[in-house]
């Protein structure tokens, strides 16, 4: 019966049909004048959230009503997952509270043998709702896996966009020595070449030194390199 849903983790509540939703107030009426003080909460609670609201019926108040059906004696209000029709999707609101406050009054001025029939008829048509697509606990593992799958997916793109932009570094850097060594290999200024070396990162003047075969120049490449160090 009805749609199951979770309002927040852990938490659960029941969207009804309308066959359903008479059997709940038929329910609910048998056990009205039997709460105890402690149990006045119930009373608020659920004619304020059916009737007034219109909300779907929370599993705490369920759980209360079927309480005192137990102490009572009577069978439970038992709600089992089932397809979910145009009227059990219907927005919450005061227009679903007015259709319920109709049934209760339906249920009300039709004596207790009207109210046999309609309740009878009533479990009936709730016995042939169609089962769910899928019930909350599967749609909750399908969900779960779906998240799952999109997280994986986003960490590969970060992945490999870090890959991306570590490769066009690395070729950017690559270009960068290649155009210095050319730089100066042609500059025959000493002042020239000391602006060119200190236009390149300390670690990568140390990396070009190791490639290049003039000894002065070697020696203002390795000269930069050693001012990060000693700045460090």
């Amino acid at each position: 019966m009805a749609r199951k849903f979770e309002t927040r983790p852990g938490k659960y509540a029941w969207n009804p049909e309308r066959c359903e939703e008479i059997l709940i107030i038929a329910a609910y009426n048998e056990i009205t004048g039997f709460l105890t003080p402690q149990e006045r909460w119930l009373e608020r609670d659920f004619e304020y959230h059916f009737y007034q609201t219109g909300a779907g019926i929370g599993l705490h108040l369920l759980t209360g009503i079927n309480k005192v059906r137990k102490r009572r004696n009577l069978q439970p209000i038992v709600l089992r997952e089932r397809a979910c029709s145009d009227y059990a999707r219907m927005n919450h609101g005061r227009g679903r509270g007015r259709l319920r406050q109709a049934h209760r009054d339906e249920l009300d001025e039709a004596g207790a043998e009207g109210c046999a029939t309609i309740v009878a008829n009533a479990r009936l048509e709730a016995d042939r709702l169609p089962e769910p697509h899928f019930y909350v606990d599967e749609y909750k593992v399908r969900r779960e896996i779906i998240e799952s799958s999109n997280r994986a997916s986003r960490d590969e793109v970060v992945r490999r966009l870090a890959a991306t932009t570590a490769q066009q570094q690395k070729a950017i850097a690559v270009d960068r020595l290649a155009r210095v060594k050319a730089m100066l290999s042609l500059a025959s200024d000493a002042e020239l070449r000391r602006e060119i070396v200190a236009a390149l990162p300390p670690d990568e003047a140390l990396e070009l030194a190791g490639s290049v075969d003039n000894a002065e120049i070697r020696d203002v490449l390795i000269r930069h390199s050693l001012s990060a160090l000693t700045a460090a």
